[in-house]
C-alpha cells in the first residue's frame, strides 16, 4: 500500500446515513456511543476503495436505508473521499443507484437484483477500470486493500489458503523473513510450533 492522507470522507444517504468526517494532525481515533456511525464509517471507506462493505459478505447489502422501502425514488448512496497523495489533492467517490425494472404492461416497478453504481475521480465520471486503475496507482492494489482494511477476510483467507494469505500479506508489508521474526509472540506461540516460517 502506498501512503495517502484521508483529509475528508462525505456520506450521503449512505446506510440512510448523512455525515462529513474530517481527520486531523497524523492520528485520528474516532469515538461514539453505540450506534452512533463509527463502523458506518468504516464500512463507506472501504466501500468506496474495494467495492465491499462486509468482510464475510461478497455481495453489497444494505447500502441504502434499511428502515425504508426501497422505491425507484430512493436517493443514491453516496461516499466522498478528499485524499492528499504526494501533496496533490484529489476527490473520489462512488454511487450507488437503487436499480428497478418496470413489469411489462404495468406500472408496477420490481427490484432488480443489483444496483447500478456511478464512479467519479475528481468530479469526472470514470470507468470501473479506470477508477481500479487510479486506485491502484495511489493507493494500492484493490484485492489486497480489501484484506488490508477488513482484517476478518484475511483472517478468513488465512484459514483457507495459506499460500494466497502469505502472498497478499507481502504485498502488503514486504516479504518476511526469519531475521524480522523477533520480539514476544507468545500469544500465537502454538501456532509458531505448528507452521514453520517458510
Amino acid at each position: 500500500m502506498k501512503k495517502f492522507v484521508l483529509k475528508k470522507l462525505e456520506l450521503q444517504n449512505f446506510k440512510g446515513q448523512n455525515r462529513v468526517f474530517e481527520p486531523f494532525l497524523d492520528s485520528t481515533r474516532v469515538f461514539a456511543k453505540n450506534e452512533g456511525g463509527k463502523t458506518t464509517l468504516y464500512k463507506a471507506f472501504c466501500w468506496l476503495l474495494t467495492s465491499y462493505t462486509d468482510a464475510i459478505n461478497v455481495i453489497n447489502h444494505e447500502l441504502f436505508d434499511r428502515r425504508l422501502e426501497l422505491t425507484p425514488e430512493t436517493p443514491k448512496a453516496c461516499v466522498k473521499a478528499t485524499v492528499l497523495v504526494k501533496d496533490v489533492e484529489y476527490t473520489i467517490e462512488r454511487r450507488a443507484v437503487a436499480k428497478f425494472t418496470r413489469k411489462r404492461s404495468t406500472n408496477e416497478w420490481v427490484k432488480d437484483t443489483s444496483d447500478t453504481y456511478e464512479l467519479y475521480i475528481d468530479d469526472i465520471s470514470t470507468s470501473v477500470s479506470d477508477f481500479g486503475s487510479w486506485i491502484e496507482r495511489n493507493i494500492g492494489n484493490p484485492d489486497v486493500l480489501m484484506y488490508a482494511l477488513m482484517g476478518e477476510r484475511f483472517a478468513n483467507l488465512i484459514q483457507d489458503d495459506k499460500r494466497k494469505g502469505r502472498a497478499i500479506l507481502e504485498t502488503i508489508s514486504g516479504e518476511v523473513r526469519v531475521d524480522d521474526m523477533h520480539g514476544d509472540y507468545s500469544m500465537i506461540e502454538t501456532d509458531l510450533q505448528k507452521f514453520s516460517i517458510e
